[in-house]
């Protein structure tokens, strides 16, 4: 038994293998990858909807601020200096991913690490 095994592993094409490996692995990767993407487009879709909208009102409250320092305004509100997008991001209500997806990502995460563990 280890005899043959042995000279399977003696016997074994590795540049071939490998070859084998690294087209195996990346088309596995591109097409959970895709499906990973297209499965999660609306969460994409309003996460990037949502981050224009705050930017897009950022600046017009930038821009309000400006417009009252040059004509002597008083700015009385308490400004805080941390940036508040990570807060903002916690309150919206974003659509929950489906099972499929939730299961998709997995096996995404589960094909990478597999594959950086065999490599």
């Amino acid at each position: 038994m280890i005899n043959k095994i042995k000279e399977k592993l003696i016997n074994m094409n590795y540049r071939k293998a490998s070859k084998i490996f690294v087209l195996v692995s990346l088309a596995l990767i591109l097409v959970t990858g895709t499906v990973s993407a297209v499965s999660l487009r609306t969460q994409i879709s309003e996460v990037i909807s949502y981050s224009r909208s705050y930017e897009e009102e950022k600046d017009t409250r930038r821009n309000t601020e400006q417009y009252a320092l040059t004509y002597g305004e008083q700015d009385n509100r308490n400004h805080s200096k941390h940036d508040i997008k990570s807060e903002l991001f916690e309150k919206v209500d974003f659509t929950e991913p489906s099972l499929f997806s939730k299961i998709n990502v997995a096996v995404l995460g589960v094909i990478c690490l597999l594959t950086a563990g065999m490599y």
